[in-house]
């Protein structure tokens, strides 16, 4: 599988990371995808699709997507390194962390796939009410923990869980502190890394849209301020 980096800086060890997580995969179900796509920045299209479809998980949807064969283009996954390795330690660059998420991220991705060419994402029995729509979501994410799953049969991918679950909970406890500092703004990035490395968590869910409401009622008030001032 041909890897294409479009990033202005690629952290060091991120190709060996993708290319372990591309081995997990059933290579049939990689057929049609000519490639992945390593970015920096989501493109604006992809960004009023997930508005347009009011996707539940589209906090961790922006980490990567999938592009179909359309008009003479191939099919490709994107992934956009920066936001898949926002929450992760420098320290833990060389563990198997990076791995796994970037298995996760690139897993659902081949999920949309296999939805997009066959209709169903890991059994025939699975028959989509809609495309672009929860039922979809639900169907790549079970194909997802299928891969991931396999993974963590080995020790080294238990370790990276367990490091992905400790590292998920820091960030979570450092945005109460900065909640609790009156910080929304930092609140908002710490409980976004906990959502991130745990996708599963409603607290560190429920968590950032709480702080980022409070982060954008402290913008508007400080703008608003600004603008009586000079008034």
């Amino acid at each position: 599988m041909e890897i294409r980096n479009d990033c202005s800086t690629l952290p060091k060890g991120t190709l060996r990371h993708i290319r372990r997580s591309l081995s997990w995969v059933y290579p049939p179900d990689l057929q049609g995808i000519a490639f992945i796509r390593l970015i920096d920045q989501t493109p604006l299209d992809v960004i009023l699709k997930l508005k347009q479809y009011k996707l539940p998980n589209k906090l961790r949807g922006t980490l990567g997507f999938y592009s179909p064969a359309t008009g003479g283009k191939p099919a490709y996954i994107a992934m956009h390194i920066p936001k898949i390795l926002r929450a992760v330690p420098c320290w833990c660059l060389r563990t198997p962390m990076p791995t796994l998420l970037f298995a996760r991220v690139l897993a659902h991705e081949v999920g949309h796939h296999l939805v997009s060419v066959r209709g169903y994402a890991l059994h025939p029995s699975e028959k989509p009410r809609q495309r672009h729509g929860d039922y979809e979501e639900e169907m790549v994410d079970r194909y997802a923990f299928e891969v991931v799953r396999k993974m963590k049969t080995q020790w080294r991918y238990r370790i990276g869980q367990w490091l992905i679950g400790h590292v998920a909970e820091w960030h979570f406890a450092e945005g109460r502190v900065d909640w609790e500092r009156k910080d929304y703004k930092q609140a908002t990035e710490n409980f976004l890394k906990a959502v991130n490395l745990n996708p599963d968590s409603d607290d560190a869910r429920q968590a950032y849209w709480l702080a980022k409401d409070q982060a954008d009622k402290s913008k508007l008030k400080l703008a608003t301020n600004e603008n009586n001032s000079k008034g």
